[in-house]
């Protein structure tokens, strides 16, 4: 099903998701059957509940937080799967975006992410050990800079 709605609207095969270029912007299509979706990745399938993650993170009140850790993922071409990001960040419950990059830079390479849908399916399980380490890496360059200083997510005093 993935593949054939690959080649249909000509996209590119993501791990769960067909992401098509519509009206210049990208969109990520989920095929499924019922709650059950193809892993590519795995080449396997995966039982859970889009409607339930969906709702579990939309009320988790962290919306900017994780739009703005998109950005950030981008900018620094991180392989970081979005519902990967928005379970990290809840995790997280940062006051602020530095709070959640140190939670990046310590907790998050060790840290177990189950899918709220469905606790058998582990979604820190989609990275490796070495991306781990490379975001967590990515974050501390962001928080403290190459030499350790400061960069411009350290809130600076107005003169």
């Amino acid at each position: 099903m993935q593949t054939s709605l690959a080649d249909h609207l000509h996209g590119n095969i993501r791990n769960v998701a067909v992401r098509i270029l519509f009206e210049g912007r990208f969109i990520d299509l989920v095929p499924a059957r019922g709650n059950t979706l193809w892993q590519a990745r795995f080449n396997t399938w995966l039982k859970t509940d889009i409607d339930k993650q969906t709702r579990y993170v939309r009320s988790s009140g962290l919306i900017d937080e994780i739009l703005a850790l998109k950005i950030w993922r981008r900018r620094h071409a991180l392989r970081f799967p979005s519902f990967l990001m928005e379970l990290a960040t809840i995790r997280a419950r940062p006051k602020d975006f530095r709070a959640l990059l140190h939670f990046l830079a310590t907790d998050f390479p060790t840290t177990r992410l189950l899918d709220p849908a469905n606790s058998d399916n582990v979604v820190s399980d989609l990275l490796t050990e070495v991306e781990k380490l490379r975001i967590a890496r990515r974050a501390r360059l962001s928080l403290w800079g190459k030499w350790g200083l400061p960069t411009d997510f350290e809130e600076q005093p107005r003169r």
